[in-house]
C-alpha cells in the first residue's frame, strides 16, 4: 500500500509539465498577479475584487485537495459553471472553516492570556516593545509552538473531513481519530510535508 502510496507522491511532481495543467497553472498565476494588482491600486471595487479572486483561489486549492483524496491525477478546472456560491463560496467557506478548527486552540491560549491579565496587554504574553509584539518568556513561545503543530497535525484531515462528508462532520471525532489511526504512516508523510511548508513561508 505504502509503495503505491510513494508512487503516487513521485507522480504529483510532473503535474505542472501536463499541457492541462501547465494551462491550469498559467491562468491561477495570471489570476493572483491581478488580484495584486487591483488589491494594490483599484480602491475600494479593487479590495473586493481581489477578496473575491482569494475565494476563487482557496476554492481551488480546496477542490485540489479533494482531486488528490479521489485518486485524480489533474488538477480542477479553471470555471464557475456551478455558480458563485456553488464554485467559490461553499468551498472558500468550508478551507475557512478547518484553519478556523486547526488554529482555534492558538486563539483561546491568547485570550486566555489576556483575560488573565487583566486585559493589560504589557503584561500578557504578547508585551509591546518599539510598537512590535514581542513573546514575554520561552515558555509561552514553546505553548504556541505546540498549539500551532497539534492544529497543522489536524488540518489534512479536517479538510478531507468537511471536504468530503460536510460540515457536520466535524462533529464525528471517532471517525476523524479511527482515519488518521488506519493511515498513519501516509498521514504522518502529508503532515511532516504541511510542517515543511510553513516552516519555508515562515523563514
Amino acid at each position: 500500500a505504502y509503495n503505491a502510496y510513494f508512487r503516487a507522491i513521485g507522480r504529483s511532481f510532473r503535474l505542472p509539465f501536463v499541457a492541462d495543467n501547465l494551462a491550469t497553472f498559467i491562468v491561477v498565476g495570471v489570476l493572483l498577479c491581478i488580484r495584486t494588482f487591483i488589491g494594490t491600486y483599484g480602491g475600494f471595487f479593487g479590495s473586493i475584487g481581489a477578496i473575491l479572486i482569494s475565494g476563487w483561489y482557496w476554492s481551488f486549492l480546496f477542490g485540489t485537495v479533494l482531486n488528490a483524496a479521489g485518486g485524480e491525477e489533474d488538477l480542477p478546472k479553471v470555471t464557475l459553471t456551478g455558480g458563485l456560491i456553488d464554485d467559490v463560496f461553499v468551498p472558500w467557506m468550508k478551507m475557512l472553516l478547518a484553519y478556523a478548527i486547526a488554529l482555534a486552540p492558538i486563539g483561546v491560549f491568547l485570550l486566555l492570556d489576556l483575560l488573565l491579565a487583566g486585559g493589560n496587554l504589557t503584561t500578557s504574553l504578547f508585551s509591546g516593545t518599539g510598537g512590535v509584539p514581542q513573546l514575554r518568556d520561552i515558555a509561552g513561545s514553546a505553548i504556541l509552538l505546540l498549539l500551532l503543530m497539534l492544529g497543522l497535525f489536524t488540518w489534512p484531515m479536517l479538510l478531507l473531513v468537511i471536504g468530503i462528508g460536510g460540515m457536520e462532520s466535524v462533529l464525528r471525532l471517532d471517525l476523524i481519530a479511527a482515519t488518521i489511526f488506519r493511515s498513519f504512516g501516509a498521514y504522518i508523510i502529508a503532515v511532516l510535508a504541511v510542517y515543511a511548508c510553513v516552516a519555508a513561508m515562515i523563514g
